[in-house]
C-alpha cells in the first residue's frame, strides 16, 4: 500500500474566492445604491492613505457647502457660502436647481426691529 498523499485543490479555492470578493462588491453597490434612493448620503470611508493629494488641491475651492436639508426623497436645500462673504440658499430637485436667494450670514446682527420680520425680508433681492 502507498501512503495517501493529500492534495489541496489551490485553483477551486482561489475560484471560490475571487467569486466571493465579487458577490461582496456586487452586494456593497447594491446597498449604497439603495441608500442613496432613500435621500440619505452614502459615502465610502475617507482613509488618509488613499486619498489623491491632486484632489485635494482642487479641494480648497471658493465654494462650501455649509448646510444641507433633505425635504423629500430628491428634494433638498443647500446653504452654500462664496468666497468667504457670500451665503446663498439652493434649492434642488432630481431634473433642477435653483437659486432660492442670497441670505445674511450666520452671524449677523438682529436689531430688534428685525426679529419679527417675515423670511422672505431675510433675502437680499439684488
Amino acid at each position: 500500500m502507498e501512503p495517501s498523499t493529500f492534495q489541496f485543490d489551490y485553483l477551486g479555492y482561489l475560484r471560490n474566492m475571487v467569486f466571493l470578493i465579487i458577490l461582496l462588491g456586487v452586494m456593497a453597490f447594491i446597498l449604497i445604491k439603495l441608500k442613496n434612493r432613500d435621500g440619505g448620503s452614502a459615502s465610502l470611508p475617507r482613509l488618509p492613505f488613499l486619498t489623491n493629494p491632486l484632489s485635494q488641491a482642487a479641494s480648497d475651492g471658493k465654494i462650501e457647502v455649509i448646510e444641507r436639508k433633505v425635504l423629500e426623497p430628491r428634494k433638498a436645500l443647500y446653504l452654500v457660502r462664496v468666497f468667504d462673504e457670500q451665503y446663498w440658499l439652493i434649492g434642488t430637485t432630481d431634473t433642477s436647481i435653483e437659486a432660492l436667494g442670497q441670505v445674511r450670514p450666520p452671524g449677523y446682527l438682529q436689531t430688534s426691529d428685525e426679529v419679527n420680520k417675515p423670511f422672505s425680508d431675510y433675502l437680499d433681492k439684488a
